[in-house]
């Protein structure tokens, strides 16, 4: 979940989405993964952050992003 993460890829002169589709899309199918499941993933990786949820308000459609989210936030806890 922290392929792309705007705090060290905003310069970049890319899209988040882009970025996220240009680091994963290679090792996705490299393993034949099905479209659909890939663009899950995109939609949690480009969705997890705190920022992107302020922004967005609490449309999260997904019960997976909820969940990586609530692991990020308890492994971000453990850390302080």
């Amino acid at each position: 979940h922290d392929v792309v993460d705007f705090k060290y890829d905003h310069d970049k002169g890319k899209s988040m989405d882009e970025i996220a589709n240009e680091r994963l899309k290679t090792f996705f199918d490299r393993f034949n993964y099905p479209k659909d499941k890939f663009d899950k993933i995109i939609h949690i990786v480009l969705n997890l952050s705190w920022r992107k949820e302020l922004e967005d308000g609490a449309k999260d459609n997904y019960i997976e992003l909820n969940i990586v989210k609530d692991a990020d936030r308890l492994d971000a806890i453990g850390s302080i």
